[in-house]
């Protein structure tokens, strides 16, 4: 029974048994656990089919529990989007990450990919029926400033695309429910930080 413990403290850094070699001229690399709040902002392009599209403004916040071994780094979280402004069609989702950053300077690039699920969400004056699971992937690449001593406080900018698709019915009280199913793809501007 020692052994899986041991293994599990090793693996939530609890163990104390990794060490970092200094190194003068770059920054640490700081904790490996880290936590991030995120915001994120653009426009989206809806596909309804038959040709018809519309461009609209998206809105979303989101938090993230991080590991990280060297240069890449896994996590997951939940987010709470707006998916359109002008429709009020909202999201909450839960996604993993995977994230590739190279160097150890203060300034670093780093490239990311999210993928998870989501589900539409109703409002007071909109109630939804028949909701399926929403397939999410969003691909990005950002550049992140670290401080100068160690990760706690790092800042991050990212452009990325998110692909959402939903479907779930509306309500209607004299014709029955309404299917809307949608496809967004929307060029997503993030800044988040992390501690």
């Amino acid at each position: 029974m020692r052994l899986p413990g041991i293994l599990l403290l090793t693996f939530l850094g609890l163990g104390g048994l990794s060490a970092q070699s200094p190194l003068s001229d770059t920054v640490p690399t700081g904790p490996d656990w880290r936590r991030e709040i995120m915001l994120g902002f653009g426009f989206s392009r809806t596909g309804q089919g038959f040709g018809e599209s519309d461009t609209d403004l998206g809105l979303a916040a989101g938090f993230r529990l991080i590991r990280q071994w060297q240069r890449l780094s896994v996590g997951a979280g939940p987010t709470a989007e707006v998916l359109s402004i002008h429709a009020g069609e909202r999201l909450v989702s839960f996604t993993g990450l995977m994230e590739y950053a190279p160097g150890r300077r203060r300034l670093r690039p780093y490239l990311r990919v999210e993928s998870g699920l989501g589900l539409p969400v109703g409002s007071r004056n909109r109630s939804l029926e028949a909701r399926k699971l929403a397939p999410i992937v969003h691909p990005s690449v950002g550049l992140r400033l670290h401080p100068p001593q160690g990760s706690w406080g790092a800042l991050s900018a990212g452009l990325g695309y998110r692909f959402v698709h939903t479907a779930y019915d509306v309500p209607q009280a004299w014709t029955g429910p309404r299917h809307r199913e949608m496809t967004y793809r929307r060029l997503t501007l993030t800044l988040s930080t992390q501690f």
